[in-house]
């Protein structure tokens, strides 16, 4: 999906993950953003990624 997404130029992702995988996220570049808060229940952090752009 980010392949694609920087293809298309976009520059930076954001996605909403629960808080027991901040760890997967964050080892694939994703930084926390904000305070935790609830989605269908369950305990979620936004988390934001800079992609960098393809030529």
């Amino acid at each position: 999906m980010e392949e694609v997404l920087q293809r298309e130029g976009v520059r930076q992702f954001t996605l909403h993950a629960r808080s027991s995988v901040l760890g997967f996220y964050s080892r694939l570049g994703y930084l926390p953003v904000g305070e935790e808060f609830t989605e269908v229940g369950i305990p979620h952090r936004k988390m934001v990624k800079e992609l960098s752009t393809v030529a």
